[in-house]
């Protein structure tokens, strides 16, 4: 991606834009303005034109020639349009058609346009869309559960089936749960001592059948040790946990913060990548963020934060080595961003201390494990050639 052109006209820069769009040059018109207090041009409106295909500057440049401009240059402002700014430019229908176009027609006079840029950021309109439909999905499948017997884990009493066959890990221990749930209830649960003695049995080896729980509550008793079976639904061939978790999400604003940041970060690695690559560098990160929180917290974890800490911490890598690659991330927001994650862990980590010391709970039930791994598995794949900018190569992914 690389600018062809800088105006101060707006309706001159959009005329070039739609142009060039007709002439099938995907380009991308954006709005800037000067915010240097020390310029003399404080204030000033500009309008960039960028060309995605750096390959077609040239034939991008010759255009402006057919609109009647001269003294065209790749990073300044066409002289043309600097000394008569309100002079008439020929309209695109004008030049392929010889037609006026329509007076009363609909307004186009927008400044931000991209040829089709559905089919440029489809994969990430496609993920969006899937974490939404999982969500209602699940949402209005959960059992309706006001209380259960804490001396059982809740995470087989509350989640909905489609949870069950996506976590991360769904042990054997958990199955045992919902046995007792289906032959008793979960108001006979409530008191134990009250169950045939087949339903105490069941309670028995639920307790002694040992399942993951991270090494988190190891360390609690300051051993680190593997004492239960792990990755058991994954041993047995569901390899779509590895991924799946990613995809799920608590409540809804998790689920519209995590979307928001995955359109805004999403469709600038889709754009830059081509669709196979992008889908890649997912599958990729939410494995690697997922099996790093598992080991950690065991599998009750969903969301699409583990990638989205990737993304950050890829394009300002990208931004770093490569920055002809022309990221729009603003390193106020990574940094902002990047202290939330890090603020996240200190809470986590103070959690641990009063929890253990103080025998005070306030856990904030955040999956900062899959954040960091998250982070670190993004800056790693920045750094390799197979995820730099998408070349004419590799035109037929996107």
């Amino acid at each position: 991606m690389r600018t062809v052109c800088t105006l101060r006209n707006a309706e001159k820069a959009k005329q070039y834009s739609d142009f060039l769009t007709l002439k099938g040059i995907d380009n991308h018109l954006e709005k800037s303005v000067n915010r240097d207090w020390g310029s003399p041009d404080y204030g000033s409106i500009e309008y960039n034109i960028w060309i995605y295909d750096e390959d077609l500057i040239e034939d991008a440049t010759r255009h402006l020639e057919s609109l009647g401009l001269d003294g065209t240059n790749k990073n300044s402002y066409p002289a043309t349009f600097l000394k008569e700014p309100e002079s008439k430019v020929i309209m695109p229908t004008e030049i392929l058609t010889g037609d006026q176009p329509e007076k009363n027609g609909p307004d186009k006079t927008h400044l931000f346009y991209t040829k089709d840029p559905f089919q440029r950021s489809k994969g990430t309109f496609y993920l969006v869309l899937i974490c939404c439909i999982l969500f209602m999905i699940d949402t209005l499948s959960e059992p309706e559960v006001t209380d259960y017997p804490e001396y059982l884990p809740p995470t087989p009493l509350f989640a909905s089936q489609l949870k069950k066959d996506t976590l991360y890990d769904y042990p054997y221990a958990y199955t045992i749960v919902n046995d007792l749930e289906n032959s008793y209830g979960i108001l006979r649960l409530m008191t134990p001592e009250t169950l045939p003695p087949e339903g105490k049995k069941l309670i028995n080896t639920f307790f002694t059948t040992p399942y993951w729980q991270g090494f988190y509550e190891q360390l609690k008793t300051d051993t680190l040790k593997i004492n239960a079976p792990m990755f058991e639904k994954i041993r047995q061939g569901e390899f779509w946990r590895l991924l799946t978790p990613a995809f799920l999400h608590n409540d809804i604003l998790h689920l519209l913060f995590n979307m928001l940041w995955l359109f805004v970060l999403g469709k600038q690695i889709e754009q830059r990548l081509g669709i196979k690559r992008y889908l890649i560098f997912i599958v990729l990160t939410a494995i690697f963020s997922s099996t790093a929180q598992y080991l950690m917290s065991g599998p009750n974890f969903l969301g699409f934060s583990g990638v989205l800490c990737a993304m950050l911490t890829f394009i300002k890598v990208r931004q770093w080595i490569a920055p002809k690659e022309h990221y729009p991330l603003d390193s106020s927001t990574f940094y902002f961003m990047m202290t939330f994650i890090l603020a996240m862990a200190l809470i986590q980590t103070g959690s641990f201390y009063l929890e253990n010391y103080q025998h005070i709970s306030i856990s904030p039930g955040i999956a900062n494990t899959a954040h960091l791994s998250g982070a670190i598995s993004g800056a790693l794949l920045g750094l390799l050639p197979y995820f730099s900018k998408q070349s004419k190569s590799h035109s037929d992914e996107r």
